[in-house]
């Protein structure tokens, strides 16, 4: 019976090692099955890669904030050029925009209504309470179209999953993953103790739009790698790169100014500071030199003028110089920044100093008519006297009727007033628009530009409408 005891303990010892043996056999190749897939390891080049790829790029509000490292929590209140904006989505960074762009002569400001939140790079907020605090925020970012660690030029697509695997207690979990922000606090979990594993394949989108398919660590890397300096970041401090480049890029730059400036038919001054050169002309000829002429049409000065290019991004000048004994130079001579291109008009400043040139070549003055009373037009910029009145207005639009009336409306309220259109010399087209019912509209109006789907008015006393097509017969 003692022997049978023995026996049977050693039986049963010698079955319960042998399980101990299997299992822990079964653990060692689940480890090596774990190793041998795509694993993404602690900062291995992989995962560098992707966590650059999915850090939180701050510079989608950079026209508010004027930093690539840190992104404002919306919604969030701004003042700008003393119009009060709340900014509850991405589109309000393009109002802010549009705000700025309605004026290329004025001093453009915003400020910012704190407390505040932000979230920097990594995902992590902070509360920030006043302008001194966020300043000292962004020290820490990178200047404007700096080179960064974040890469915008290739996108994860979501939802996407993941296989974690923790070393120490041998635990595989499966995790969906749906943005960038869940990506990256997995990717810089990552540890000694943790890999993880894609499930392939994922896709990518490119920043033109195209998307590809990766199939393995090996793939994603080379694509990350070969689009990662392939697209602009757009890390200057407006918002987004625009499809539609602005009258100052077309009309401003130093190539442009040069013929504009040689057309035949010659600039009148509309407006300036100087009354002496009041309705005076110019004459800009092809040799850079130029004529001042009276408002009858004779010469009473000479002078070389000459484009400087600032560079890129900035300003071009005007630079005239008269004969020192004319009697206009005082008046005309010195080094004019150009500004407020359009296609038939420029603001140049030389200090406090402005003079609006328009050009004399005219345009066809039936089809500007026919234009307005075709079309019905919105009114994305109404200012008067320096005073803005666009959010006022912004949902009205203009109705011009062919017997000289107008209607203005949002559909629920509606003024009437009387329009006209005349030629008043120089090749300059004014448009009166009279309504006693709404004197803040009521102006004689210069047509300084003519799009295809807008047209700027400019006023006197600092006025100005711009006209956006609505809808056309």
């Amino acid at each position: 019976m003692k022997t049978k005891g023995i026996q049977n303990f050693t039986s049963s010892a010698l079955i319960a090692i042998m399980m101990l043996i299997s299992l822990s056999s079964c653990q060692e190749e689940k480890i090596e099955i774990k190793e041998s897939q795509d694993t993404l390891k602690a900062d291995s080049t992989i995962v560098n890669l992707m966590v650059r790829t999915v850090t939180n790029d701050g510079s989608i509000d950079n026209i508010i904030d004027k930093a690539n490292c840190l992104e404002i929590k919306l919604p969030v209140t701004v003042i700008v050029n003393n119009v009060e904006l709340i900014v509850e989505n991405v589109d309000g960074y393009a109002t802010i925009e549009g705000v700025f762009d309605q004026f290329s002569t004025d001093q453009d400001k915003l400020e910012v209504q704190f407390p505040i939140t932000v979230i920097q790079n990594d995902y992590s907020e902070l509360r920030v309470n006043n302008e001194l605090e966020l300043e000292e925020l962004k020290k820490s970012c990178n200047g404007e179209n700096e080179e960064d660690d974040d890469i915008e030029c290739i996108d994860f697509e979501y939802p996407l999953t993941v296989s974690v695997f923790n070393i120490s207690n041998s635990v595989t979990n499966t995790q969906s993953i749906e943005d960038d922000k869940q990506f990256y606090q997995l990717l810089t979990d990552i540890d000694d103790l943790t890999s993880a594993a894609i499930n392939f394949p994922i896709n990518l989108k490119l920043h033109n739009g195209e998307k590809i398919t990766v199939n393995s660590n090996k793939e994603l890397e080379e694509a990350i790698e070969g689009a990662m300096n392939g697209c602009d970041e757009d890390d200057d401090f407006d918002f987004d790169d625009d499809d539609e480049i602005s009258d100052y890029e077309v009309y401003c730059n130093a190539a442009a100014l040069t013929e504009k400036l040689k057309q035949e038919c010659g600039w009148s001054v509309y407006e300036t500071t100087e009354s002496s050169i009041t309705n005076f002309g110019f004459k800009f000829d092809s040799n850079f030199t130029f004529k001042i002429v009276d408002p009858v049409g004779g010469q009473v000065g000479i002078g070389t003028w000459e484009i400087e290019d600032l560079g890129l991004n900035k300003a071009k000048v005007l630079k005239l110089r008269t004969n020192p004994t004319n009697q206009f130079e005082d008046y005309i001579q010195g080094d004019w920044v150009v500004e407020g291109c359009s296609p038939n008009s420029m603001y140049l400043y030389r200090g406090n100093d402005l003079i609006i040139i328009t050009g004399n070549c005219a345009p066809d003055i039936n089809a500007v008519a026919i234009l307005l009373i075709n079309c019905t037009w919105d009114l994305p910029l109404l200012k008067k006297q320096g005073v803005d009145l666009s959010i006022q207005f912004s949902d009205f639009h203009f109705e011009f009727l062919s017997s000289g009336l107008f209607i203005f409306t949002n559909g629920v309220d509606s003024y009437q007033g009387a329009w006209g259109i005349d030629d008043v010399g120089g090749g300059n087209i004014v448009v009166a628009i009279s309504s006693a019912e709404l004197p803040q509209i009521s102006d004689y109006y210069l047509v300084t530009s003519i799009k295809d789907d807008k047209i700027d008015l400019l006023g006197t006393l600092d006025s100005q409408i711009i006209l956006s097509k609505r809808e056309c017969k």
